[in-house]
């Protein structure tokens, strides 16, 4: 399997130096608006459509490939922080979807991106390998979760996850449960 990655940054309009593409470069503002369907064009729309060509360039060259395209997004990782009173308090990446937490927790536990993430339980569970990563949890994911056998668990230590379904996991799959902060 070929994986083609290209990174595009959330919150393009918060970040300095991001070219955005003016309206008087006319061809490629029209391009990126008419044919890309972008709102705000960006240079990296252009990148992002010539990847897309290569892979389907190459695709077409060998049909036993397995051209895959995705496109990350880069955002800080949640932290505690302290502010002037001394108070705690968790500055979080919020907009991250579930499957991008749960690719996240891959990533951290030395998966590489040319292994599938498939869900189990839609926007709660997904496994890569011999690994689940736990984004939600409810009834249902803990119970097939106990069921599991010789899988490791990994779940964000900054999600807000129950305090009882933490310590039910914690109880019956200790030696396999793994925390990443």
């Amino acid at each position: 399997m070929i994986v083609i990655c290209v990174t595009k940054i959330l919150n393009i309009d918060k970040i300095e130096g991001q070219s955005f593409i003016d309206s008087k470069s006319k061809a490629a503002y029209d391009f990126c608006k008419n044919e890309l369907g972008s709102k705000k064009p960006v240079i990296s729309d252009i990148t992002i459509e010539r990847v897309k060509r290569a892979g389907e360039k190459i695709a077409n060259a060998n049909p036993d490939f397995t051209i895959c395209f995705s496109v990350l997004s880069l955002s800080d990782k949640s932290e505690l922080i302290t502010d002037k009173q001394g108070t705690l308090g968790l500055l979080s990446n919020a907009e991250l979807s579930p499957f991008d937490k749960a690719l996240n927790l891959s990533l951290q536990s030395g998966k590489t991106l040319d292994k599938p993430l498939k869900p189990i339980f839609e926007n709660k569970l997904y496994q890569c390998e011999d690994c689940l990563y736990l984004v939600a949890c409810d009834k249902e994911v803990l119970e097939f979760l106990c069921k599991t056998q010789n899988e490791y668990i990994f779940i964000d230590g900054f999600e807000d996850l129950s305090l009882e379904y933490f310590l039910n996991l914690d109880s019956s799959l200790s030696d396999r449960l793994r925390v990443v902060y």
